[in-house]
């Protein structure tokens, strides 16, 4: 049986997340707690935010450094709501925005980014589709270009956004799949958001698959939860309890160095591997 409905949280409505307060703070917040932390180089580069609503990263960015060009992607053309209130063709370099499934981009050219970056995006992707995604993503960067992300893991304890209508934390471990997603609909009138069923390996594992080198990778753990996670682990004994405490992930990946690029260095390359990192001195 379905636990009873809670109170919805004070989440964030669409129209209240179209201000430029709250983009500023918002992004102030991503670019603190995550993107920081890695000391990416803006100056100068072309940086390409994907997923970007309505480009309050990108604002952020045009007033604190100094980039080449920015790139926003997403399905939805938020930016041009926002218009009125940023005037982005004003902004300190180009501002492009794309309204596109980024897969199937043309205007970008290949190899010609230097940063990519993207929160809370990849869990809404199905497996297949994601996938395609990051080859994309790993030709439109130059070698040695990097990906910035954070992304939900299916083993978080909020799942699929069920926490704003239903206070059971890992209700989508405990109850079938159709069972949640049924009673969210009569609840709120509307389907839920699909989450991907990726776990953290799993995510390393496809990350590597299409190519990515991981320079970094960092797991962030559900909240304290040990009753209910004990019954989470019942439930799902043939994943480790350590994955299921995932949450979600951060990482830091790398579009490698071919031996093409690597060439370039002259004599320097024969210190460097295919992967462009440093190799031990030969006796």
């Amino acid at each position: 049986m379905m636990p009873p409905p809670t109170d919805p949280t004070k989440a964030k409505t669409l129209g209240e997340k179209m201000s430029l307060e709250w983009g500023s703070l918002q992004a102030k917040k991503l670019w603190a707690n995550l993107y920081a932390k890695y000391k990416p180089i803006i100056l100068s580069r072309r940086v390409l935010d994907l997923g970007c609503s309505w480009g309050y990263m990108l604002k952020y960015l045009t007033e604190t450094h100094k980039p080449k060009h920015l790139f926003g992607v997403d399905v939805a053309a938020l930016w041009q709501d926002m218009k009125p209130l940023w005037d982005y063709e004003k902004a300190c370099c180009p501002v492009t925005f794309l309204q596109e499934d980024i897969r199937e981009n043309t205007s970008i050219p290949e190899g010609s980014l230097d940063l990519i970056l993207c929160s809370s995006v990849f869990q809404y992707m199905p497996p297949h589709l994601l996938e395609g995604v990051l080859d994309k993503l790993l030709v439109l960067l130059k070698p040695g270009g990097e990906v910035l992300l954070r992304t939900r893991c299916f083993t978080s304890s909020v799942g699929e956004d069920f926490h704003t209508h239903f206070s059971l934390p890992f209700i989508h471990l405990l109850h079938p799949g159709r069972e949640t997603a049924r009673a969210y609909l009569q609840q709120t009138g509307r389907p839920h958001r699909y989450l991907n069923t990726l776990t953290a390996s799993t995510y390393a594992a496809l990350f590597h698959r299409c190519g990515f080198e991981i320079l970094d990778f960092t797991r962030r753990m559900n909240k304290s939860h040990p009753d209910v996670r004990q019954k989470v682990a019942e439930k799902w004994p043939w994943i480790a309890e350590e994955e299921l405490n995932v949450a979600e992930i951060e990482a830091r990946l790398l579009r490698p160095m071919g031996p093409e690029q690597l060439h370039a260095f002259g004599h320097v390359s024969s210190r460097f591997d295919v992967l462009g990192r440093a190799q031990e001195p030969k006796d």
